[in-house]
């Protein structure tokens, strides 16, 4: 598997090995969260990737994310959001004060993205496909 593969040819044990690489690799960089908990879905007609932090869950729209680079770096992202304080109290106010694209959470989270893709990309490439 590399950042080419496209995400419909993979099984779902590769992708449990690829989302166990993919939480060591942000926990290294951004910190544990502890019970996190990621689920793929087959809809949503724009969502890529949603953080729910009552389940402490990153939910991945894998008909969004054609290729292994879309999903790591929405992975990503989303992780950043796991990591965020106050995401519960403040993300909706943000969002009607500042808009999505303007929202600090979203910019903060975009940020991470854009520059852990890099090495966590390298990251899970080193880590052999079917550790757990």
């Amino acid at each position: 598997m590399n950042v080419t593969t496209k995400t419909s040819t993979l099984t779902k044990r590769e992708f449990e090995s690829l989302n166990n690489r993919l939480i060591r690799s942000c926990e290294a960089f951004m910190g544990k969260k502890k019970g996190i908990n990621v689920k793929l879905r087959n809809r949503g007609k724009s969502y890529r990737g949603l953080y729910d932090y009552e389940t402490k869950t990153i939910y991945l729209y894998i008909n969004n994310l054609p290729l292994v680079s879309d999903y790591i770096k929405v992975f990503i992202h989303e992780y950043a959001h796991s990591r965020q304080r106050g995401l519960k109290t403040k993300y909706g106010a943000y969002n009607i004060l500042y808009g999505y694209k303007n929202n600090p959470y979203e910019i903060d989270a975009n940020t991470k993205m854009n520059d852990l893709y890099p090495v966590v990309k390298t990251m899970v490439k080193k880590m052999s496909l079917y550790e757990s």
